[in-house]
């Protein structure tokens, strides 16, 4: 299972606005120049997406749900007032993938607060 975002993947929530901050890992290059300025690549982990995705959103119309079964993961923002119709879903064989697809959507679409 992994645990982290590739470097492409955690440059791609860099770059629609979330803070390297939020990053817990970093994955460190193996020469000179890294070893002398102690920078790498911030990568995002499981934890991280966690909490950056929105638990509800619209006001809390929408609630996400996590899912999974033998194949793939299910990410949905769905509302029990309106039976399960979903507003949003994600279906990926990875937890981490399906993460990062819903909080690029969330991004998207301005249900993410990026501070």
């Amino acid at each position: 299972m992994k645990t982290t975002l590739t470097i492409e993947q955690s440059a791609e929530l860099i770059k629609r606005g979330v803070s390297a901050n939020r990053a817990h890992e970093i994955k460190v290059y193996d020469d000179p120049v890294s070893e002398w300025t102690h920078k790498g690549c911030p990568l995002f982990t499981l934890t991280d997406l966690l909490s950056l995705l929105p638990k509800e959103i619209e006001n809390g119309l929408y609630s996400l749900d996590l899912m999974a079964d033998n194949v793939e993961w299910d990410s949905v923002y769905s509302s029990a007032h309106e039976g399960y119709d979903p507003y949003f879903v994600a279906n990926e064989k990875e937890l981490i993938d399906v993460l990062y697809k819903t909080l690029l959507w969330a991004i998207d679409n301005n249900h993410v607060k990026l501070d």
